[in-house]
């Protein structure tokens, strides 16, 4: 990542604690859940770098790139899933919603994203992971009838902004990258 991406990363999750609504944040328990917010929004966006360096200039398939990754957060997660669990069983309708929403909303949402990562690079991926707060906003706003705030819209602004920054980052390295690739051809090193 070069300076501009890293800056465009800053002001977008700017934009995303403020669409979290950390400005409101007013118990420790708060502070936490938004923490945790900012911390998945950050890896995701990190994500794809990752991905890139381990996984695609290797040549693995998006499938298994998919499988590696959902393992590794099942099992970071499956610790605290399991201490904080209701001592209840759940019914079957929760355990269906958990299956579809497993294998539809994340495991072939990962297959998509790292066929996109191979297709169009990591940097223009990550920002993917820009619409998640947007779409969630909107989402609370039409499904549960939440209200959408100043802070919010002002955190739309920093996220599309963030966006743009790292866009422009990505454009700057590519050019950067092809410059160096001219230079290279035009005045190859003497042995």
């Amino acid at each position: 990542m070069n300076r501009r991406q890293v800056i465009g990363l800053v002001v977008g999750l700017l934009g995303v604690a403020l669409v979290v609504g950390v400005q409101s944040v007013s118990s420790l328990g708060q502070f936490l859940g938004a923490l945790a917010i900012l911390g998945a929004a950050a890896c995701g966006a990190l994500s794809s770098f990752i991905v890139k360096l381990q996984y695609r200039d290797k040549g693995v398939p998006p499938s298994t790139t998919s499988l590696f990754s959902l393992a590794v957060g099942t099992a970071l997660t499956l610790p605290v899933a399991l201490v904080t669990a209701d001592r209840e069983v759940p019914g079957a309708r929760a355990v269906i919603a958990v299956i579809v929403l497993g294998l539809v909303c994340t495991a072939l949402t990962f297959m998509l994203y790292y066929s996109l990562i191979a297709q169009v690079g990591e940097e223009r991926a990550a920002l993917g992971n820009y619409l998640t707060p947007i779409f969630a906003l909107v989402y609370g706003v039409v499904l549960l009838g939440e209200r959408i705030t100043l802070p919010a819209i002002v955190g739309l602004a920093l996220i599309i902004g963030g966006a743009e920054i790292t866009l422009r980052g990505d454009r700057a390295k590519r050019a950067g990258g092809k410059a160096k690739a001219h230079e290279y051809r035009a005045h190859p090193p003497s042995h």
